[in-house]
């Protein structure tokens, strides 16, 4: 069974606040039959979590990686996000500012429960362009 939405990413948002949880988190799901995890952090929430693309956050996935390999812990960890739309959101891809699951060409997208119909059409249309 693959995870393609988890926030095993310790630090970077309302999930895993330490590398000892994210630890607890990938022997929980190995137990449970995951064999590999997208780790999702919430990215693009206006005043809340930014997580963009940067050094620093692929760094972050590359650590809990190797973290994983060195405890024996057999979970595969492949690095996306769990992006805010907002109508900067198609930029944003186009920028490289966001992160597809497991580098595919799939992006994990969610909206505010007040988001009409037509907007989600128009930024999903925005997104598959870019």
């Amino acid at each position: 069974m693959i995870d393609l939405h988890c926030h095993i990413l310790p630090g970077v948002d309302d999930g895993s606040s330490s590398e000892e949880e994210s630890c607890r988190m990938a022997r929980l799901a190995v137990e449970s039959g995951v064999t590999a995890v997208c780790a999702t952090p919430h990215c693009n929430v206006p005043g809340c979590f930014d997580n963009y693309r940067t050094e620093a956050l692929e760094e972050r996935f590359l650590r809990l990686a190797r973290l994983l390999r060195e405890r024996d812990i057999p979970l595969r960890l492949y690095a996306g996000m769990e992006v805010y739309v907002t109508p900067e959101t198609p930029r944003h891809l186009r920028e490289g500012k966001l992160l597809t699951l497991g580098g595919s060409r799939y992006l994990l997208v969610e909206f505010g429960f007040e988001a009409p119909f037509s907007f989600a059409q128009r930024m999903l249309e925005g997104i598959s362009a870019a």
